[in-house]
Parts: structure tokens; C-alpha cells; sequence
């Protein structure tokens, strides 16, 4: 994993005069897949340093921070430098010196590890000196990631083949309008669209595919017309206890067979991807 990430530790200080400061707790934030996470130090150890550092305090203001993170996160995904992001989480997330607690300067940094489990958790424990138990990191698996693993399976057959792919291309018609990620060609103009069913509630994942299969529908006649093909890019909710709703929600997509449409399941990513390499070569 090459890509930008950012991270601001949350430091406890015991007094701003002094500024005598210990790391508590770590902000990661990467961009390309609107994903951040607040890492929790071992509380014992301000407590060691500072003998009037009260823990559960300390651990209640954590809880609220991570608690307006998630609120917080899909306006919060859309920052786009670092001077933007600590003014965001200060304005948002966390008021400057709030029960002696600060984050410190955002820091970017230009290259991760494999992955953005293994990057938080070696980053954690650097920044977070005893720490011992990290949360299991879950990246969720919503639109934008599922584009960007696209284009990185692409890219990393042959750079080149991006140049060949139409972006953000719309299909209007008396209806309805429907946005594409990106089109390429190989007898029909297959339309590329992320779809992510990565989500909390049964409800939810039965609205969205009801919503899209709407779409599809009315726009059958005109892709037929016009030669196009709709590419759906699908992941599957992370909580086992939806995947009956995720299979469900499938058939929705699939319920009308004469709309010129493949729906592409994580598993079968790669191979879509070198399909599209293959054609394009």
C-alpha cells in the first residue's frame, strides 16, 4: 500500500505552562479509502508520569472523540490537506486543550505498509509506547474503495491502460440520470459503477438494490439502443449476519435478465479487472 496517510497523536497535558505532554491516543486518517481510526494508548502509563492524571476521565473524552468521529466521518472524509484537517477536528471533534487534551500538528506521511491494518498497528506502536492490544482494524468496503481496487488492479498490470478509460461519464435520459465511474470499450461501452452493500441494516441493503434495480430499469431501452452494458462493482456486507440480505439483494439486481447489465462480486474483481486489461491492451 503507496498510499498517503495522515495521523495526529492526542497528547495529555498535565500542565500548558509546563507543556510536559504524553501521548494518549493516535488519529490516522487515509484519503484515498475515507478511512480513519482513533488508536487508544495504554492509559497507565500518563498515570505512572503524571500521579493526578485521572483515567476515567480521560477514557470518557475518548469515547466522546470516537463517538464524533463516526458522526462525523463522511464530512470529515472530504478534507483535503492537513492545515483543513486540524482546523476540522478542532472545530468538530475535539476543542484545543479540552481536559488537557490536544492533537498535535497533523503529520503526512507518503508511504504506508501493505495494508492499512498493518500500518496502524506498526504506527501505534511506535507513536504509543506499551501498547498492547490494537482493536481489529475493519476498512469499510463502501464505493470508493471498491473503484480504487479497481483501478489498482488495473494499474498494476500496465499504467497505460488508465489512459483508455472514459471518467465520470452520465447517461441521461427523460427520466432518470445515472452517474458511471468510468466506461471502457470492447463491442459494447460497459458502464462501471460501485455499488456497497457493506452496510448495517437488512433495510438499508434492501433500499439500495431496490433503488439501483429502478434505475437499471428505466434505463434498459436506452442501453440496448445505444449499446451499453452497466458493470456493477458489488462488496458484501462485513457483518456476517446480512450476507441472507446481501444474496437478496443480488436477485433484486439480477430480477429483470433482458437489462444489459454484469454484476461483479469482490471475488471476482481481479478477474473483471484483467478482463478489462486484456481488452484494452
Amino acid at each position: 500500500m503507496n498510499d498517503l496517510f495522515t495521523y495526529q497523536i492526542l497528547k495529555y497535558k498535565s500542565s500548558i505552562v509546563a507543556g510536559e505532554a504524553v501521548n494518549v491516543a493516535v488519529l490516522f486518517y487515509f484519503p484515498e479509502f475515507t478511512h480513519f481510526e482513533l488508536v487508544k494508548g495504554d492509559l497507565k502509563r500518563p498515570k505512572s508520569i503524571f500521579p493526578d492524571f485521572d483515567s476515567k476521565l480521560i477514557n470518557h473524552y475518548l469515547d466522546i472523540i470516537e463517538g464524533r468521529i463516526e458522526e462525523k466521518k463522511l464530512t470529515f472524509s472530504k478534507v483535503p490537506d492537513e492545515k483543513s484537517i486540524q482546523k476540522y477536528v478542532h472545530e468538530n471533534i475535539l476543542a484545543i486543550d479540552a481536559a488537557g487534551l490536544v492533537f498535535d500538528t497533523p503529520v503526512k506521511v507518503t508511504e504506508g505498509l501493505s495494508s492499512i491494518a498493518e500500518t496502524i498497528s506498526a504506527y501505534s506502536q511506535l507513536l504509543l509506547p506499551g501498547i498492547t492490544h490494537l482493536k481489529q482494524t475493519q476498512v469499510h468496503h463502501n464505493e470508493k474503495f471498491l473503484i480504487t481496487q479497481y483501478l489498482n488492479n488495473i494499474t498494476s498490470q500496465n499504467k497505460d491502460i488508465e489512459k483508455k478509460l472514459i471518467r465520470n461519464k452520465t447517461i441521461t435520459t427523460d427520466t432518470v440520470s445515472l452517474a458511471f465511474d468510468i466506461a471502457w470499450k470492447n463491442g459494447t461501452l460497459n458502464h462501471v459503477k460501485p455499488i456497497s452493500f457493506d452496510l448495517n441494516k437488512p433495510k438499508e441493503i434492501q433500499n439500495k438494490a431496490s433503488l439501483y434495480f429502478g434505475y437499471i430499469y428505466q434505463l434498459a431501452e436506452y442501453a440496448k439502443q445505444n449499446s451499453f452494458r452497466f458493470d456493477f462493482l458489488v462488496s458484501r456486507p462485513q457483518n456476517k449476519e446480512l450476507l441472507n440480505d446481501y444474496e437478496n439483494a443480488l436477485d433484486i439486481l439480477n430480477f429483470d435478465k433482458t437489462v444489459p447489465k454484469r454484476i461483479i462480486t469482490e471475488d471476482d474483481l481481479e478477474k473483471y479487472s484483467e478482463e478489462t486489461v486484456n481488452e484494452l491492451n
